[in-house]
């Protein structure tokens, strides 16, 4: 079975979202006080389950990934965090297009714009000819080890201080050669892989 293909839905958690309950638990945990976006919170505010902005972008790009809707929201908001510097956007790992996508909506979106950067896509990689010299995020979704330890020797020395790499595979249990690599890759260095509960890791290039 692919990493990327989600637990099905946890039915009892949907039919209490659905009758109101978090929305209620919520309301009585404020005590009486105004909570924006109520029904986001199940029981914690989780805005990828249908915050307005988001689900816009969302909507454009779910039928063409299999990255789910709360790695969707990490890729997003990372991503415009990044795009305030400098440096070029990286995907390795296509696939449909879904992600790729999602970037290219939040790089055209940013207030940034007058920035010169480009959405550099790639499903092999083969490093020849390719002139980048700042790279400000960066999304690795290649599954393997040698793929992943490949994607970051080309892009760690170029990622700008404060730049991001979010690996989609790390914390998947049918790709333990994707977080082998990346631990294997950092071990040395003075960055410290986070993984998240997404299933994702997130790596922030250090500024020393």
């Amino acid at each position: 079975m692919p990493a990327e293909i989600q637990a099905p839905p946890n039915l009892f958690r949907e039919a209490l979202v659905r009758s109101g309950y978090f929305k209620l638990r919520t309301k009585l945990a404020a005590h009486g006080l105004e909570m924006p976006d109520a029904d986001l919170y199940r029981p914690l505010f989780s805005p990828w389950d249908g915050e307005p902005s988001f689900e816009k972008d969302y909507r454009l790009v779910k039928d063409h990934t299999l990255c789910s809707r709360d790695r969707c929201y990490i890729l997003k908001m990372t991503l415009r965090q990044a795009l305030i510097s400098q440096g070029d956007v990286f995907e390795c790992g296509v696939f449909r297009g879904g992600t790729a996508l999602l970037e290219a909506i939040a790089v055209d979106a940013s207030s940034s714009r007058k920035v010169e950067r480009r959405l550099h896509l790639f499903d092999s990689f083969p490093f020849v000819g390719l002139q980048v010299s700042k790279i400000c995020w960066a999304h690795i979704d290649v599954d393997i080890y040698q793929s992943v330890r490949d994607c970051i020797q080309y892009i760690y020395p170029k990622l700008i201080p404060g730049g991001m790499m979010i690996f989609d595979d790390y914390g998947f249990p049918s790709c333990p050669g994707a977080r082998r690599a990346v631990d294997a890759a950092f071990a040395s260095l003075p960055e410290v892989p986070l993984c998240l509960p997404t299933g994702q890791c997130l790596l922030i290039k250090c500024a020393v």
